[in-house]
């Protein structure tokens, strides 16, 4: 993806997910893909065009059925325990080489959604990609958010060993593109001893949640900025990176914030204490987030193993924050390729509890508190996952993958799952079990 390639053996393309209902279209073109992954002419109409797709067939299911398992906050959440939803995508690209330093890239997905289907919400990139001397790459339009290790190769599963990526790590951050510009400067490029990239990103962007089965919202960082800096050499990948946003949101939470701020006012003591807190707690526009993110990766064609550890802080405590870790481990043997993983993520606060008792607060606003905790600890990330699985590369461009996922979620730290806040203080378990087709033209 980095330095728009072309490769011939693992096409880069677009994510495409189509709802439940439209499985079988799905399977329809799924086939159809595989078709032309084997055909001679693939699709390039003229040596200035080129075409690339790749897509995932899966399902999942999560044994505890209290549980509805989402791969990230970008999709929706219900109480129909869909195991469609979360790893069904078909991806398209179509790229036009102006020349070889300048080419336009546009890439559609459709997938699954909070948001509802539409062309903004389709593209993921729209981009014109510049290079003035070899070693400076820039793009300017909706590029992909370069925030992780497998940032460029999120959504295609093809390219990753197992049937996706740690949700644990990956799922609390829903962004997936940005509207700005960024620039990729190589140290060495082509050359024998180690390859050095800086990149730096700058822009907007925007996705929507799902705050409860019934009320979403929109969370947007502008500006959003990034920097990283990569090292290539032999089997070996190493990457450190930055990532800065100012958070906005659309959430209905302005009654409730205000509620706090009146009580705070006008209640003396402990209580006005309490909702002075409460109040600061549930403020959002203005705020800030980073995240920093370290990574390794090591394959020799044998051996493959991957790691990354990452920190999200931020000044609202409406916005997930706590140390994110997971790593993977497989071994290559001839087609098949077994793998074992565990990830984590532990939060940065403790879960919120009453402090006193609002019985005596006026105007009927005592729930707000209630509300406020319960909403505050629905942002809340507590869960660890063991992952075992194998891939088998039935044809070139095509594997299957079969993975089971055992995963913890401690009390009050749901906030990966569509989930029952009064039932949230206990702890939970569930196995999740997936199957994947995976194939790229």
């Amino acid at each position: 993806m980095e330095g728009i390639p072309h490769n011939p053996d693992m096409p880069i393309a677009w994510d495409f997910f189509t709802r439940p209902k439209g499985m079988w279209r799905l399977l329809l073109v799924s086939l159809f893909c595989l078709a032309r992954a084997h055909a001679d002419d693939l699709a390039v109409t003229s040596p200035a065009w080129s075409f690339s797709g790749y897509g995932t067939l899966g399902y999942s299911h999560s044994t505890n059925d209290r549980l509805e398992f989402t791969r990230d906050l970008s999709q929706r959440t219900a109480d129909d325990q869909n195991g469609l939803r979360p790893d069904n995508r078909i991806a398209m690209q179509a790229a036009y080489l102006f020349s070889p330093q300048t080419e336009a890239v546009v890439q559609a997905v459709l997938r699954d959604k909070v948001s509802e289907p539409s062309l903004g919400n389709a593209l993921e990139w729209a981009y014109v990609a510049h290079r003035p001397v070899p070693e400076l790459q820039i793009r300017v339009g909706r590029v992909g958010m370069d925030v992780f290790m497998l940032s460029d190769y999120r959504n295609l599963g093809y390219a990753q060993t197992s049937v996706r990526p740690p949700p644990e790590f990956y799922g609390f951050i829903p962004l997936y593109s940005l509207d700005g510009l960024d620039l990729a400067y190589t140290l060495n490029p082509g050359g024998e001893s180690a390859i050095w990239t800086i990149k730096a990103q700058y822009g907007r962007g925007q996705e929507s949640f799902q705050l409860s089965a019934s009320d979403t919202y929109q969370l947007e960082g502008d500006p959003f900025w990034d920097v990283s800096l990569v090292r290539e050499s032999g089997p070996w990948r190493f990457k450190v990176g930055y990532t800065h946003l100012n958070v906005y949101s659309n959430a209905p939470i302005d009654s409730l914030h205000s509620g706090l701020v009146l009580i705070s006012s006008t209640m003396p003591g402990a209580i006005g204490d309490e909702a002075d807190k409460l109040a600061g707690y549930t403020a959002f526009n203005g705020g800030w987030g980073s995240y920093e993110n370290l990574g390794l990766s090591f394959d020799d064609g044998l051996w493959l193993a991957q790691a990354e550890l990452g920190q999200i802080r931020s000044t609202r405590r409406l916005v997930y924050q706590g140390l994110n870790v997971y790593a993977l481990l497989g071994r290559r043997i001839g087609k098949w390729t077994p793998y074992i993983g565990a990830s984590r993520f532990k939060p940065r606060y403790d879960a919120l509890v009453a402090e006193n008792d609002w019985s005596s607060v006026p105007l009927g606003l005592g729930g707000l508190q209630t509300t406020a905790i319960d909403l505050l600890n629905l942002m809340r990330i507590e869960q660890r996952a063991m992952t075992l699985g194998v891939r088998w590369d039935v044809q070139p461009k095509s594997a299957l993958k079969l993975q089971w996922d055992h995963i913890h979620i401690g009390a009050q730290g749901f906030g990966l799952w569509n989930f029952d806040a009064s039932q949230s203080a206990r702890s939970a378990e569930t196995n999740v079990l997936s199957v994947s087709w995976d194939w790229a033209f």
